[in-house]
């Protein structure tokens, strides 16, 4: 970095960022389990800040913070950037009359293993079951986990949201390649597969409960 961008500031604290009135925002990418107490420092230093998914490891501290954030009329963003990938917005446009019943999604990739997969990994695909159910989880289960470089590498849970609505989620960092997949089934019994850029919608109707 300094040979590239001598002329940029650099420090080995935090607080030197805090401390500083010309710096209105920081983004935020470091160890998971940090992230929570760096997000304070900085709000509270009146810092907006974007930093990395998950905001924080329970769901005590992410209420303090965003309610912190709240307070200090501050910018709180968490990098869940799949919710905001435009293919997602279509697909909540379509089901916006005819929810979800079921999905399957599956991410596979090689890396990263210096990050706990639970935390690192799986985050992503709950927050996008979440905005395509529309409601919050009721019951969660473990399928299948194994490890291969670390205890965890690969893992399956289905996610239940009640009346019969669930979702099965695959994550394996262990892949040869890349490849995110997400195929729904609506109440009407239309079938959507989001297969990253790419959005295919059914040209036929399932019968509803097959």
């Amino acid at each position: 970095l300094e040979r590239h961008y001598p002329h940029v500031p650099r420090a080995t604290e935090a607080e030197r960022a805090w401390q500083r009135p010309d710096i209105e925002a920081v983004l935020i990418a470091t160890p998971i389990l940090t992230h929570a107490a760096l997000v304070r420092a900085a709000l509270e230093a009146g810092k907006h800040v974007f930093v990395e998914k998950p905001l924080a490891t329970t769901a005590a501290d992410a209420q303090a913070l965003t309610e912190l954030a709240a307070r200090r009329g501050r910018v709180l963003f968490v990098g869940h950037v799949f919710l905001h990938h435009p293919a997602l917005a279509r697909i909540r446009g379509l089901i916006a009359d005819d929810p979800v019943r079921a999905a399957v999604m599956s991410w596979q990739k090689f890396g990263t293993f210096d990050e706990d997969l639970w935390w690192n990994l799986f985050p992503h695909e709950i927050a996008i079951t979440i905005a395509l159910f529309g409601g919050n989880v009721q019951e969660a289960s473990i399928l299948h986990e194994a490890g291969f470089v670390t205890p965890c590498d690969a893992a399956a849970i289905r996610l239940q949201f009640g009346q019969d609505r669930d979702c099965v989620v695959n994550v394996n960092r262990c892949a040869p390649g890349r490849a995110k997949l997400v195929t729904l089934r609506t109440a009407g019994g239309r079938v959507l597969s989001w297969d990253g850029d790419r959005l295919l919608l059914s040209v036929f109707t399932l019968t509803p409960g097959r």
